[in-house]
């Protein structure tokens, strides 16, 4: 843990509290406000030195502080508590596109708590990409084991001008990847420098059922298991996800991919016999479609 401030500890993927956001990207000036939700599954009361103690900033600047007298209030052991800011700053103006952080601070040696929530014209990160391609886009996902620690998947790379980029983290090797087709994108990889090989297929109906034949990966069949499924992560809940399952493969694990539109994927579930091990999107920084770069997500 590192100190942050006047003795402030910052709350970890394995703390107990946790501050989570409703959503993850809204839309700039509408009426649906950001709601978070402060969880303490710890065994004590943890306290605050308001009933609303939150700030939103944005880089470096406070944009809303709300007005609250002070007062000591708290949450109880395995309680919640969850606020709303209505997207306004300190002057009642509605905020214009980016990164906002809401910081939640407890009481002088408790945890600070952060989490960042994205707001663009559109209401959407990169438009209706479900794997969007930009050098430098992230996600970390937070394990269902918390000894398995997080996985990060990234573009570390890209091919000259072209639309090719290098991919970390999605497993043993490091693959070029594209996407070709409009109307039914294709996420494809780079086999050996030569040809590229199709592995998520986007744009297909509930069911249907596609062959994969890339070396370095297990999986022989993947099946669209879902087009319209609501996933809750740790960096919020995101609607309308288009899940793909492996539904064969020679090692015998079976791994579902489900995708956010504008964001990427969100969930990984692998599941090997009785053992099941499910990944969640704690955070990521996506390029967005007006060219800016959006973070939603906690740290």
């Amino acid at each position: 843990m590192s100190i942050v401030l006047s003795f402030v500890l910052l709350a970890t993927a394995s703390s107990p509290y946790t501050l989570t956001p409703e959503r993850a990207v809204y839309k700039v000036g509408d009426s649906r406000s950001v709601v978070f939700t402060f969880r303490n599954e710890g065994s004590i009361p943890l306290q605050f030195p308001s009933a609303s103690p939150w700030v939103v900033w944005n880089g470096d600047a406070v944009v809303y502080t709300p007005s609250e007298p002070p007062g000591i209030a708290e949450v109880a052991a395995k309680g919640s508590k969850t606020w709303s800011w209505n997207k306004k700053d300190k002057t009642g103006k509605f905020v214009g596109p980016g990164t906002y952080s809401i910081r939640l601070a407890t009481l002088p040696g408790g945890p600070e708590l952060k989490v960042d929530v994205a707001i663009t014209g559109t209401g959407s990160l990169a438009g209706t990409h479900l794997f969007p391609l930009a050098l430098g886009n992230t996600w970390i996902f937070e394990s269902s084991n918390p000894q398995d620690g997080n996985t990060t998947v990234k573009f570390i790379k890209r091919s000259g001008t072209s639309e090719m980029y290098l991919l970390q983290g999605l497993g043993a090797a490091k693959p070029w990847c594209q996407v070709t087709g409009a109307l039914k994108p294709v996420f494809s990889i780079n086999i050996f420098g030569s040809a590229y090989h199709p592995l998520f297929r986007f744009g297909l109906t509930k069911g249907s059922v596609y062959p994969v034949n890339i070396p370095f990966l297990s999986w022989k069949k993947i099946q669209v298991g879902a087009t319209d499924e609501s996933v809750t992560t740790p960096a919020g809940q995101f609607v309308g996800c288009y899940r793909l399952d492996v539904i064969e493969a020679s090692s015998g694990e079976k791994t579902s991919f489900s995708f956010a539109a504008g964001v990427g994927i969100v969930q990984i579930v692998r599941k090997k016999g009785e053992k099941v091990d499910t990944v969640r999107l704690r955070r990521a920084r996506v390029k967005g479609a007006d060219g800016a770069v959006y973070s939603i997500g906690r740290e």
